[in-house]
């Protein structure tokens, strides 16, 4: 985690902050209005993996509160940082909860982006997996790092060799990344939040064409459920290797703790409400996206436009909310036996 990263979540809980003091003002006048009320809508009692989660290790323990009572066994901590910096501090607070919490290592911008730079980065992806990181994510490029060129394939090469799946976000431009997928068949790749491609016929077309190419549902409930037909094909088309994800990001500083929830605002967090009524919300409706063919789904965010449910297979439920992520991962979650 970087400066920026510091100055993001210090502007993030300046926010939330005057949320405590609503939240606790409007529960005393109003008892229970905060809490969650009777949700029509049940989801199906399947295990759930998220591959998509950001997590400092000073928020894990309320991360692992939050993910319970949204019912995920486990998730993947996609900010784990850098070998030598905090990816130590990461793998050291996840450790004692077993396979309850997969962390992914990061690149290190400082120095960047010669091909010292690159050189070392290769070099320090060895020591992150042998201190227990599962895999490689890449959200933002640093500037000039050009990772999806020529100049990075020390960088691949060593994913490839030790066998790193990597959690790529939008670098470059799209036909960059897609031919780092075509150079690289031996890596796994995850395109985040669906490749970051609303049209969710495109992204078949790719996942047709590259067989090492994953995708993550994380930040794209509303575009899919605004695509129901579209969605529902491109899913069931390789339903191997979609993978669920939150998008949850958690931000700490001044002894506070806060969530974000996709695209949402940020949320203020206790040990109480653990994001109340508006984190229940969010994985409702995602769920019921997922399971139903329900029309007029509010969107998972407030104020966004209401979706369709693509009601998927409950075997490929099960492939989405768990087993590819597990076969890919090489883990078996705790809670995620049937």
């Amino acid at each position: 985690m970087g400066r920026a990263s510091a100055v993001v979540a210090a502007l993030c809980l300046g926010a939330i902050a005057l949320a405590l003091g609503a939240t606790r003002a409007v529960e005393r006048a109003h008892p229970g209005i905060t809490r969650p009320e009777q949700e029509g809508f049940a989801p199906l009692r399947i295990p759930k993996l998220d591959v998509h989660q950001q997590v400092g290790h000073a928020t894990l323990d309320m991360a692992l509160q939050v993910a319970q009572v949204s019912g995920i066994g486990a998730f993947v901590n996609l900010s784990g940082g850098a070998e030598g910096g905090e990816l130590e501090a990461q793998l050291a607070a996840a450790r004692p909860r077993e396979n309850r919490v997969i962390v992914f290592m990061n690149l290190d911008a400082e120095g960047c982006c010669g091909d010292r730079w690159i050189a070392r980065e290769a070099a320090r992806l060895a020591r992150g997996k042998a201190l227990g990181a599962r895999g490689l994510a890449i959200l933002s490029e640093p500037p000039g790092a050009g990772l999806t060129s020529e100049r990075a394939e020390p960088l691949w090469e060593a994913c490839a060799a030790l066998g790193l799946p990597v959690a790529l976000g939008e670098l470059g431009l799209p036909e960059g990344r897609v031919r780092l997928l075509e150079r690289h068949p031996r890596i796994d790749f995850i395109g985040t939040r669906f490749w970051g491609e609303p049209d969710p016929a495109k992204v078949t077309r790719l996942m047709d064409r590259l067989p090492n190419l994953w995708v993550d549902t994380a930040g794209r409930v509303q575009d899919l459920g605004s695509r129901r037909d579209a969605a529902r094909q491109a899913i069931l088309a390789h339903p191997d290797r979609v993978l669920f994800g939150s998008d949850l990001r958690y931000v700490e500083g001044s002894g506070r703790q806060g969530i974000i929830l996709g695209a949402g605002a940020p949320i203020l967090l206790d040990s109480k409400l653990l994001g109340g009524e508006e984190r229940r919300r969010f994985f409702a409706r995602a769920f019921r996206f997922f399971e139903t063919r329900d029309a007029g789904i509010p969107g998972p965010g407030e104020g966004d436009a209401s979706i369709a449910g693509i009601g998927l297979p409950r075997d490929v439920l099960r492939g989405i909310y768990h087993r590819n992520a597990e076969r890919l991962l090489g883990v078996r979650a705790p809670e995620a036996v049937e």
